[in-house]
């Protein structure tokens, strides 16, 4: 009986010692979350999904993905996905920036960088007018900073692109809800949410995006 019980409890041990391994925090300062990994049948691949909190210089970006990578050097090709999951929940609508290991290291941001975001901040703030709101959404592999300027009634809808192209169009404001001349061609519009944000709709009035105010 004595023996059995040594035996539970070595056993124990050794699980609680290998549970220990597997959820070995990460040495690095810059924090990440698991959102899914997906090992192919097969086939020595795998597909990572990475939450992040905010955004990272390439350097930090790069760094992550080494740890993950070391961690799983069993695979020929790693595929590591980086979501802004405090901006955009949803993974189906693309990632910020990647690391793949396909063997060779292969980093990209996709969206818009941190030095991108500010520069395009930059140009809505230094608009002369009214400025009734300014936003910025990480829509896909786009940045896209927008502003609505007030000219006694009459709006004027500004956008601002990664290359700081920066576009104006006529535009209509009914109650919380805006439609610019240049994407109400396409059935879209703007929606300025309860919390002031800005919802970017289709002609189906599904929300395709996110502006955060800034």
């Amino acid at each position: 009986m004595k023996q059995i019980c040594l035996s539970l409890i070595i056993a124990i041990l050794l699980l609680l010692g290998c549970g220990a391994d597997n959820k070995k925090e990460s040495k690095l300062s810059t924090p990440y979350t698991l959102i899914s990994e997906e090992p192919w049948q097969g086939i020595s691949k795998c597909n990572l999904n990475i939450g992040l909190p905010s955004k990272y210089s390439k350097a930090e970006i790069e760094a992550i993905g080494k740890e993950l990578h070391e961690a799983r050097s069993k695979y020929e090709k790693l595929y590591i996905f980086y979501h802004l999951t405090t901006i955009n929940k949803d993974i189906e609508k693309g990632a910020w920036a990647f690391t793949h290991y396909t063997p060779d290291l292969e980093v990209n941001i996709l969206g818009a960088t941190i030095e991108e975001e500010k520069a395009m901040k930059d140009v809505v703030n230094n608009l002369n007018g009214n400025i009734v709101g300014k936003w910025f959404s990480e829509k896909g592999t786009n940045g896209l900073a927008f502003a609505l300027e007030d000219k006694k009634g009459k709006y004027i809808f500004h956008c601002v692109y990664k290359n700081l192209q920066h576009t104006e169009s006529p535009a209509a404001k009914t109650g919380n809800r805006i439609e610019d001349e240049m994407f109400k061609l396409h059935g879209q519009y703007y929606i300025i949410e309860r919390n002031g944000d800005l919802g970017l709709y289709n002609k189906e009035a599904k929300q395709w995006g996110l502006g955060v105010k800034f």
